[in-house]
């Protein structure tokens, strides 16, 4: 018979099944990374908010709006429309 298979150098690696150990000090500082724990919110970071926040905020603004518009506040828009008519006699 002939010779049988022999692996070369290519042949397949399969990696260790890592799970359940515990990190190195080096791997859990690389994780920190050089971050800082935040104490309290400061500055700018106060008056951001959210997304829900800005669409309840943008839907109340229109509901105003509509309202106002409908009660009649906005008088100076539709101001014409509450002076007497002008009617213009011509006689010959």
């Amino acid at each position: 018979m002939g010779a049988g298979h022999r692996a070369g150098p290519l042949k397949q690696s399969n990696k260790r099944h890592k799970n359940g150990r515990h990190r190195t000090k080096g791997a859990l500082d690389a994780a920190v990374g050089g971050k800082i724990s935040c104490k309290a919110v400061t500055g700018k970071q106060r008056f951001l908010v959210g997304k829900k926040a800005r669409r309840l905020q943008a839907q109340q603004l229109r509901e105003n709006k509509r309202a106002a518009l409908l009660c009649g506040g906005y008088a100076i828009s539709n101001s014409y429309l509450q002076q007497p008519p002008i009617f213009v006699v011509l006689f010959f």
